[in-house]
């Protein structure tokens, strides 16, 4: 990644979105100053609506709240997660989003980026999208298998970076 190595303390490490999930919701919910969210796939659908709901709310209460999802990921004509987030009043962007596939000069350069920052000192990622099949108890057909990770630290910083990063190339292409 061409960055240097920053110390982190990592205070839970999640399997599945079992753990993690709930982990990251309280995240949510106890922000106080900004949230920035990144995710490949996100759905609209049972843990995927609390997501919206508790980005919605942090949102309304005035924190300043920023989603970017993929835009082939988070689903290309559909996109129902986004579609409710920007209802909601919830700035969200979709990376290299098109509606035209043949304007998509690099259809397979996606946002693969997993990252929840809390406030600037609290950091999610791994390898988890917002979707009912990361969750055992929805019993998923197709169940997908997945760490994630929280910690704090000055790595939380870069984590904000790989965000601005994604985020200012999709508003460039908006």
């Amino acid at each position: 990644t061409n960055r240097p190595l920053r110390p982190a303390v990592v205070s839970s490490v999640y399997q599945d979105g079992d753990q993690a999930y709930p982990a990251m919701l309280e995240a949510i919910g106890a922000a106080r100053q900004s949230i920035a969210m990144s995710a490949y796939i996100f759905r609209n659908d049972e843990w995927g609506g609390r997501f919206i709901q508790a980005l919605a709310d942090a949102h309304q209460r005035g924190v300043a709240v920023r989603v970017l999802i993929d835009g082939i990921g988070g689903g290309w004509l559909l996109a129902r997660a986004y579609r409710r987030l920007r209802r909601l009043g919830v700035p969200a962007a979709r990376f290299m989003y098109s509606i035209l596939p043949w304007r998509m000069p690099f259809l397979n350069l996606r946002t693969h980026k997993k990252i929840l920052v809390i406030d600037g000192g609290i950091g999610f990622t791994g390898g988890l999208n917002i979707s009912d099949e990361n969750v055992r108890a929805t019993r998923p057909s197709a169940r997908v298998r997945d760490l994630h990770v929280r910690f704090e630290g000055p790595v939380v910083r870069q984590l904000v970076e790989a965000f601005a990063n994604a985020r200012t190339s999709a508003e460039a292409r908006a």
